[in-house]
């Protein structure tokens, strides 16, 4: 949720800049962010790709969503909760060639929103990590054990908006990706080797 968070701002940002080097070139100062905020051709592209950007993200998920949930109820909890994973680490690779090559163009940023959203995007991630947390807490338990879930997000919410923009001016685009990947890639690791195997339709699996 910190990386989620972190990434919104800067990724809204990261829209207006790119779409102002695409539109004007060098004739005007893209990184001036209040003056390009005011313009409204660049708004008008900004909040187009924003669109384009959302979609491209939901409608592939709802199906990979769908897919991973039912794997993670019929098969195997671990692995589903990987797969978002991988396409989040995948993605942050293109976010950075993207801020790297400034003047590409910007629906080149869709490239990331579809292959995230392709292995199931964030409703993945909750819901996997969700049903894993369910199906490995007791009963006597589980209440405390989503509560202090929920409250995770809540937490990693506030503090990726808090930092983001002191991040952005602080490392610039490139590196708060390269930061992003590396909190996915421990993410992934955490959920590799820290994580219970649970098989589906394994007796043991419910003597927990």
């Amino acid at each position: 949720m910190v990386s989620s968070f972190l990434k919104y701002p800067v990724f809204q940002t990261l829209l207006y800049e790119k779409s102002c080097i695409y539109r004007y070139h060098d004739d005007i100062n893209c990184h001036n962010i209040s003056h390009i905020y005011s313009d409204k051709l660049l708004q008008h592209d900004a909040n187009h790709l924003y669109l384009l950007s959302s979609l491209t993200l939901i409608i592939p998920s709802l199906f990979s969503t769908l897919i991973l949930g039912s794997l993670s109820d019929s098969w195997n909890v671990k692995v589903p909760m990987l797969v978002p994973f991988v396409a989040l680490i995948l993605a942050d690779f293109s976010y950075i060639l993207q801020c790297t090559f400034m003047n590409w163009n910007p629906y080149y940023l869709l490239i990331s929103d579809f292959i995230f959203g392709l292995f199931g995007g964030f409703t993945a991630i909750i819901g996997t990590m969700s049903s894993y947390a369910i199906k490995t807490t007791s009963s006597n338990f589980r209440s405390e054990r989503m509560a202090a879930f929920e409250g995770s997000i809540g937490l990693g919410t506030t503090f990726g908006y808090a930092v983001s923009g002191l991040l952005r001016e602080a490392v610039g685009y490139a590196y708060v990706f390269l930061i992003l990947m590396v909190l996915h890639i421990s993410a992934f690791v955490y959920i590799l080797f820290f994580t219970k195997e649970i098989i589906q339709n394994d007796p043991s699996a419910n003597e927990i």
